[in-house]
């Protein structure tokens, strides 16, 4: 019988065999037997078709550190000695703007334009006397002589103005302690303090070069956001938006980078300037799939080609 049966099975017609061979495989796939295997095949392949199929948005990883959104420098805007300091001035101390923050020796101008006022007096006294004499010419010498003295004392009253370095915005001292260097000469533009406010920040990024594409493109279309997590508080993110693209590599560890510059949209009060963490940038939507073998597929198109 079993002779007989395989005889009339070849003696058919090749659909029909077909047939019988098709019927078999799904009899062994899904048959009671094997079943530890054809469960593990199945959820194998869900799991290939869920990381083919399901998007997300992919987010770029970055270094990054929080700075002050404007920082001034106070130079020293003319030679001088530093006679005194605004009292408790030290990193950390808040001021205004057009606060009195360090006082210049100015002695030698006030001493020169007081010279400059009783020559300018003299001169306009003389100038008065020619005129009651009707000697015009004396009275014009005379009053030549005035204009010069008060062209010195303005530019007297300039200097001793500028001994007066005051905040040029409010803020919080950076850095600078002047303390040990009250009696000490400084020269013109010697930087003495760095003062920022600090309720603006932003993120400065080192975007690796194999990144920086997605996240331009995401800025160019105006979808350029993310999210940044510093060390300090890693359970805590906070929303920035890019402003930035520096053009610009920068080698770093063996690796090019670029400066990514964002405004973040919040803030918290234990925020400093300096502090260090990991801004993720959102860029475009793709599978898990194209996700997880970029950089790998990127590698391999780079060496194929």
């Amino acid at each position: 019988a079993p002779m007989l049966r395989t005889r009339r099975s070849d003696d058919r017609n090749l659909a029909l065999r077909a047939w019988d061979s098709l019927m078999r495989l799904g009899s062994v796939l899904v048959g009671p037997r094997h079943t530890a295997w054809k469960l593990a095949a199945l959820l194998a392949l869900a799991g290939i078709v869920f990381v083919s199929t399901y998007q997300t948005t992919y987010r770029v990883g970055a270094e990054a550190v929080i700075e002050p959104a404007v920082r001034r420098v106070v130079s020293a805007p003319i030679e001088g000695a530093i006679a005194r300091i605004k009292e408790g001035l030290e990193p950390g101390t808040e001021v205004r703007e057009g606060e009195v923050l360090v006082q210049l020796d100015d002695q030698e101008w006030v001493l020169r334009r007081a010279d400059a006022q009783s020559r300018y007096e003299q001169a306009v006294l003389q100038a008065s006397e020619a005129r009651r004499e009707n000697d015009a010419g004396k009275a014009e010498q005379y009053m030549a002589q005035a204009r010069r003295s008060e062209a010195e004392m303005r530019l007297y009253d300039h200097q001793i103005e500028r001994a007066q370095i005051k905040a040029p915005i409010a803020g919080k001292v950076l850095s600078g302690k002047l303390e040990d260097r009250i009696g000490a000469t400084v020269r013109v533009g010697d930087p003495l303090l760095e003062i920022a406010p600090l309720d603006t920040m932003v993120v400065l990024a080192r975007v690796d070069e194999r990144d920086i594409g997605l996240v331009a493109a995401a800025h160019e279309r105006g979808r350029g956001t993310g999210r940044l997590a510093t060390r300090s508080r890693p359970t805590e993110a906070f929303e920035f938006r890019v402003e930035r693209i520096v053009p610009l590599a920068e080698a770093r560890e063996g690796t090019n980078t670029f400066e990514v510059r964002a405004t973040l949209l919040e803030t918290a009060p234990w925020m400093q300037p300096g502090m260090e963490g990991r801004a993720k940038f959102d860029t475009e939507r793709h599978s898990l799939l194209w996700i997880g073998t970029r950089r790998i597929a990127d590698a391999v198109r780079l060496w194929l080609w």
